[in-house]
């Protein structure tokens, strides 16, 4: 090989070295521990509405839905089967009203959710209902669909019942009010907005990924997450996003995001399959992976004080010390 050739591998493989070492994210570690279930479904969503008080989700395909809690700060927790199908997502709104979804069209709300008294809605439409959203005034949107297809979006009232539906040929996974009026949903390869309360909608110029979670810590704040590892976030109330993290120019990653929380506009997490748990504070622009923790499925996360809840597959709980 000539000394030309040489000099030309030579930095061809230092390019590369230095691309992955630069890329190549800090990680961090937190005190954590596992906290007993007492159950072995899975869990999908969890909220905490102060220290003490805990509310869970979750279920078995096809057999049960659960919301399991706890009073004081997941030393120990309750079960309660409230669906004979699984649930996928729990909502409170300002209000403190819960609502959780699940298969086949179910929505159940409750005024008090320490009191077991879970009110059933049947919705109009038998969907997978993914995700569930709600303003103050306890309007709310529910958004599902199946096998990456037959997308659907219904606007509930205030009381229970359906004024509008809407349908697309993309599943849709995501949805969460930014104010009372605007609304963001996301599914396979496709963003939504409504400005007047869902009914009519706009799609935005971006596509792409599997987009699985939206959070807005502010009424213009807001941050998305895909499948495949696009992070995306927006300063204008989702009249446009911009990518901090492009998942398409990424290799598929075998921990796949799965949600995301920000307590405010600089903290928030992503967790994902097999694990993945990254942390930052300043608003997006870096990440850290939080190293050490176990290797099962984090479907969501919740922040309380200084402590993360992160919730997953086989009923399991891990607290982080944060």
């Amino acid at each position: 090989m000539s000394d030309l050739n040489i000099k030309s591998s030579f930095l061809l493989l230092f390019s590369s070295l230095s691309l992955f070492f630069g890329c190549k994210k800090e990680t961090i570690e937190l005190s954590w521990e596992e906290l007993n279930s007492n159950t072995n479904i899975t869990l999908t969503s969890v909220h905490f509405t102060d220290e003490n008080f805990g509310h869970i989700v979750g279920g078995s395909t096809w057999f049960t839905g659960s919301h399991i809690q706890t009073i004081d700060g997941g030393t120990n927790w309750s079960e309660n089967e409230i669906s004979n199908k699984q649930l996928f997502s729990l909502h409170f709104n300002e209000n403190g009203v819960a609502n959780t979804v699940g298969i086949d069209g179910y929505l159940f709300s409750n005024n008090n959710p320490l009191i077991e008294d879970w009110n059933f809605h049947r919705m109009p439409r038998w969907d997978i209902l993914r995700d569930v959203s709600f303003n103050s005034r306890n309007e709310g949107v529910l958004v599902g669909g199946v096998a990456f297809a037959k997308g659907a979006i219904m606007v509930v009232d205030t009381n229970y019942t359906v004024p509008y539906i809407d349908t697309f040929s993309n599943q849709l996974n995501a949805v969460c009010y930014s104010d009372d009026n605007t609304i963001h949903v996301g599914g396979y390869g496709i963003l939504l907005r409504s400005t007047d309360g869902g009914m009519n909608w706009e799609e935005s110029s971006i596509s792409g990924d599997f987009y699985q979670a939206i959070a807005f810590p502010t009424s213009t704040i807001g941050y998305v997450i895909g499948y495949n590892g696009t992070i995306l976030k927006t300063t204008d109330n989702g009249v446009s996003w911009k990518y901090l993290r492009d998942g398409d120019e990424l290799s598929v990653s075998d921990q796949p995001f799965l949600n995301l929380h920000f307590e405010d506009e600089l903290n928030g997490f992503i967790v994902g399959e097999k694990g993945l748990c990254w942390k930052t504070d300043d608003g997006g622009e870096n990440w850290k992976i939080v190293d050490g923790l176990p290797g099962f499925d984090f479907y969501d996360i919740d922040v309380v004080g200084d402590v993360a809840y992160i919730v997953g597959e086989d009923g399991r709980i891990l607290k982080l010390i944060l």
